[in-house]
């Protein structure tokens, strides 16, 4: 099993790609390949960003607890929620 890349991996894999398909010196069916590629890049940080997300919901949530705003049931449920 592969690494898992870090989002700016995932960024420059991207630019480096587009890079590519702007020459203009590839055929249509490389082109297609590196959009794919990029496409499942374009997933993949969607995915990283998501969960970043929700890791500073979850600690600025925890904040609410200290402060009595909100209870550990309230952050739970926010974070089974998806929110």
């Amino acid at each position: 099993m592969e690494n898992p890349q870090t989002l700016e991996q995932m960024l420059e894999q991207i630019e480096s790609l587009v890079k590519k398909m702007e020459s203009g010196n590839l055929p249509l069916s490389e082109h297609l390949s590196l959009f794919e590629q990029g496409v499942g890049l374009i997933k993949d940080c969607e995915k990283a960003l998501k969960e970043a997300e929700g890791k500073v919901k979850i600690l600025t949530d925890s904040q609410s607890l200290a402060d009595g705003s909100k209870t550990g049931d309230d952050v739970i449920s926010d974070f089974d929620a998806g929110i």
